[in-house]
């Protein structure tokens, strides 16, 4: 998203902090993020629209978010090298 152009004026720079704080809260989303939710995100142009995406993604809604749930207990792995219980936290 392109910033606006600075003129002096008492709107315009409403406007130019606007659009900064959005894209302070687009980094920060998305430097918090790995690859995978990553690539669904980082085409976004506004952070709302970022954390919109995300919340569809993990909160989802009804038989999709069962069957993904389910899909990523199936596929979790764990390792003999760290302590059990911070493993089992992360499925849950």
């Amino acid at each position: 998203m392109k910033c606006p152009d600075p003129i002096f004026d008492k709107n315009h720079q409403v406007d130019i902090d606007a659009w900064a704080h959005n894209q302070e809260a687009k980094a920060q989303i998305i430097l918090c993020l790995e690859d995978d939710p990553l690539r669904g995100v980082i085409h976004t142009t506004i952070a709302s629209d970022a954390w919109d995406k995300l919340n569809e993604r993990y909160e989802g809604k009804g038989l999709h978010i069962i069957v993904h749930l389910i899909q990523e207990i199936f596929l979790a792995s764990f390792s003999d090298e760290m302590p059990m219980a911070p493993q089992l936290y992360e499925v849950r």
